[in-house]
């Protein structure tokens, strides 16, 4: 996921250091003010957003503004202005931000799995994702918690809760992973244990060769044939190789011997 907490702390710290600054600013389809450092982005949802001239915004995606910022009695404000004029386009309170930080992780989060992984989680498993109530749906749940010692935890839990729509008697209850079937378990670590595994310093290297045996044995063959296009495809979306070591003829392309 591209992006941290700490691009939305240094955009509106770089502005209260000079009280005042020029900034491009980007709105999306949900009319969130995005928020954009190096390559990594933070979504600032509309209803933190105030008195917003909706009119003006609609106008351009790109909004060139002159931003002011103050802080009083520990409350922190910033008017976003029209480049060139006097034109209020609307105001954020930073305090409001970050006593609400962990809702709006939790917005930036949901918005970044629905977008990127919770198709490729589906597609792994054979699943055809036609419409949200036929396929596994994934919720980032972001709580605050004071307790965990700084020095050693985030004051952030994060939980990652799966959630099986196709069984309507039970789809509003997360699903217990130790209770699903052998081929569930490898595909679920295969994700969020290896491709997507955000809560450590790894990272798939371009430099390095993966060797896998045997994988993804459990699974259906539908989905042993999903898998290998799906780490095909992965692979040269990453740029980074694969190499299976298997017995399985569903992983041998009757027609591409090259990759053997």
């Amino acid at each position: 996921m591209d992006f941290h907490p700490n691009t939305i702390w240094n955009f509106f710290l770089s502005i209260l250091k000079d009280g005042q600054a020029l900034q491009i600013i980007i709105f999306d389809k949900n009319n969130d003010l995005v928020i954009y450092d190096s390559e990594k982005s933070f979504n600032i949802p509309e209803k933190y957003l105030q008195e917003r001239d909706q009119e003006e915004i609609k106008r351009s995606k790109y909004l060139s503004t002159e931003v002011k910022g103050e802080c009083n009695n520990n409350i922190c404000q910033f008017e976003f202005f029209k480049k060139d004029t006097s034109h209020l386009l609307f105001k954020v309170s930073f305090t409001e931000i970050l006593e609400n930080l962990a809702e709006i992780m939790e917005y930036n989060m949901q918005l970044k799995i629905d977008s990127l992984i919770t198709k490729e989680f589906n597609k792994l498993l054979a699943i055809a994702e036609d419409s949200p109530q036929d396929s596994y749906q994934l919720k980032i749940r972001v709580r605050h918690n004071n307790k965990l010692p700084r020095e050693k935890y985030t004051e952030h839990e994060i939980k990652l809760e799966v959630y099986d729509c196709r069984k309507s008697h039970d789809h509003n209850e997360p699903i217990i992973l130790s209770q699903q079937s052998t081929g569930f378990q490898w595909a679920f670590n295969f994700m969020f244990g290896f491709l997507y595994n955000v809560g450590s310093h790894f990272g798939l290297n371009k430099n390095i060769i993966y060797v896998m045996d045997e994988p993804a044995t459990h699974l259906s063959v539908p989905a042993r044939k999903e898998f290998r296009k799906f780490l095909k495809e992965y692979a040269h979306k990453n740029h980074v190789t694969f190499v299976l070591a298997t017995h399985d003829r569903y992983y041998k392309p009757i027609k591409s011997y090259k990759e053997l």
